[in-house]
């Protein structure tokens, strides 16, 4: 199959046959079998913005090793190019010892023809690159990774033959597919799905973490500036020495060690959410918590003494107290007690959002909830997000799999072409998800429709086990509460997350519904926890939106009520309808 492979003829990705290119040989860079263990992977993105290179891998003593990529069909053409790439990269990668450089195209040989070959001619342009380097005070190797050994490298992949299918086949899964296969889910999901009717509502927030957005990113980042900026203000803490101009105390000799026992906490854990994204930080993170507000409480507690000691009983905390010691005596000596405080108050709200960021481990996920409860406006919503967010995703229905192997539906849903397998699937999912360092989500909502009932006790292990093996796709599942126990495989592991609907947000999702349904907004909040089921406020809105001559009920309505309030409106409306027609023949 290799013999056949023309870089020519390579798709367009991520904006055309350049950007795929790069990205081709990327991906092989991050699958390079001879780079050492602990190394480190950096992609960079961007055109005039990767520093003379499309990626590397630091090695653990340092060291890096570059890859640069030109969609060029000469060497004539690639030479220019590729010497403002080495100038730029000798610059800006200090630590440059490596430097791959990948070729579309195999140089010539001699050919007995007067002139140089272009293998020749590349000989000669490593060693002005070699002296280059030399003049930097580096000592680097340029590799040629030309057709011929990118095939090879793309060969030693894993499922090779799928990717050979992604990259060189006929174009599927590029933006517009995604962006169709998006709008095509959410034409499907109405009347489930309102696009104009939006609530943020919590269970937002774990689709941002597990699907690794941008906000939720930026969240993670905000994070670690927060945890920066409490062991800084401890470390200023520290410095601070008693005299006669300092305006906050002093830390005492027999808290300073607890005082850096702290900061460096800190500064570790930090480390762990910056630098080690997997798993395996969770149970770390957990425990330099607890050592963190253990150690943060004791000084609370001593400081919280030493304060009392000096000025008093209750002057710790006493308002007074530091209104007067700010404005006549311009001192703040509860300075480091409140820094305690502050710390301990800010572990607190880490322990809570730990439970969002262990999400971005998870690979499957499951979304459960009563009927109305909004889980399918939600997925539909979540996917639609992520698209605008360039993002992909791809949304599925329980109702339209029937019995047969699962893989096999979902292609036959996607339209996908039918020489492919489960592998080529699944594989060129992946290459996407890398493609954009973010996760393909999976979304199959309301595992409870699919018929028959027992599809999913067979089937779902096996599905989710398929889609642990690859690292760019995760799959979110929901399924109504109430058919868990028959839906779901037995011992199955999974997490499951409760939508809750419009709980705690209830005044906030009836002001955009009756907003929605040009309403007027109601005389009383919506206090009956009925209101926090998205079905029972739409078919409210809809019933008054009908009957607009009716006053709105100041008691409670029950379900039941409602439901028969309902069909009133819509027998009152048909009643109207039959009659004009009536009048009108």
């Amino acid at each position: 199959m290799s013999n056949n492979i023309c870089f020519e003829n390579i798709r367009s990705f991520n904006g055309g046959q350049n950007e795929a290119f790069e990205e081709f040989c990327c991906q092989l860079a991050y699958r390079y079998s001879n780079v050492p263990q602990n190394s480190k992977f950096y992609r960079y993105r961007g055109a005039g913005g990767d520093g003379g290179v499309e990626c590397v891998w630091q090695l653990p003593n340092g060291e890096e090793w570059g890859w640069q990529a030109k969609y060029v069909f000469s060497l004539r053409d690639a030479k220019p190019q590729l010497d403002k790439s080495v100038k730029t990269a000798l610059e800006i990668h200090r630590n440059l010892s490596k430097y791959f450089i990948c070729l579309p195209f195999n140089l010539t040989g001699p050919t007995g023809r007067k002139g140089k070959s272009e293998t020749q001619k590349f000989e000669e342009y490593k060693r002005e690159w070699e002296n280059l380097a030399k003049e930097n005070g580096m000592s680097v190797e340029f590799i040629l990774w030309d057709k011929t050994v990118l095939l090879e490298q793309l060969l030693a992949t894993k499922n090779s033959s799928s990717r050979i299918k992604f990259w060189f086949g006929k174009t599927f899964l590029d933006e517009n597919w995604f962006k169709e296969q998006i709008y095509k889910a959410l034409k499907i999901a109405e009347p489930r799905y309102s696009p104009h009717l939006k609530v943020e509502v919590p269970v937002y927030k774990y689709f941002d973490a597990f699907g690794m957005t941008p906000s939720w990113l930026k969240e993670v980042e905000q994070k670690t500036k927060e945890i920066k900026k409490l062991y800084e203000r401890w470390d200023s803490a520290l410095s601070v020495k008693q005299d006669e101009h300092s305006i906050t105390p002093e830390i005492s000799e027999e808290n300073v060690g607890k005082v850096k026992s702290l900061s460096n906490t800190l500064k570790e854990m930090e480390k762990f959410i910056v630098s080690d994204k997997n798993e395996k930080v969770i149970p770390q993170l957990r425990s330099l918590l607890e050592s963190a507000k253990e150690i943060a409480g004791s000084l609370k507690e001593q400081f919280k003494e030493e304060i009392e000691r000096k000025y008093g009983r209750g002057t710790a905390d006493s308002i007074p107290f530091r209104q007067f010691m700010a404005e006549y005596m311009a001192s703040f000596p509860t300075a480091n007690y409140d820094l305690a405080k502050e710390t301990i108050e800010a572990l607190d709200k880490l322990e809570k959002w730990l439970e969002l960021y262990k999400l971005m481990f998870e690979k499957s996920i499951m979304i459960v909830g009563p009927a109305g409860v909004g889980k399918t406006h939600t997925i539909c919503d979540a996917a639609l997000m992520r698209l605008n967010s360039g993002l992909k995703s791809i949304v599925l229905f329980g109702e339209h799999f029937t019995d047969g192997e699962p893989w096999e539906q979902i292609r036959q849903i996607l339209g996908l072409p039918s020489e492919w397998s489960k592998d080529d699937i699944l594989t060129a999912l992946d290459i996407v998800g890398e493609s954009t360092e973010s996760p393909v989500v999976i979304f199959i909502d309301a595992l409870n429709e699919t018929r028959p009932y027992d599809f999913w006790r067979r089937y779902l292990k096996l599905l989710i086990e398929d889609v642990k093996q690859y690292k760019w796709i995760k799959l979110c599942l929901s399924c109504r509460s109430t058919y868990l126990d028959v839906v779901l495989p037995e011992e199955l592991e999974i997490l499951q997350i409760e939508h809750r609907g419009f709980e705690d947000v209830e005044f906030e999702a009836s002001i955009e519904f009756f907003k929605h349904y040009h309403l007027p907004p109601p005389t009383l909040p919506l206090l009956q926890p009925e209101f926090s089921n998205p079905l029972f406020l739409k078919l409210f809105c809809e019933s008054l939106e009908s009957n607009k001559n009716d006053k709105f009920p100041d008691e409670m309505i029950s379900f039941s009520e409602l439901v028969d309030y309902f069909i009133e409106s819509k027998e009152k409306r048909y009643r109207k309808v039959s009659t004009i027609i009536r009048i009108s023949n």
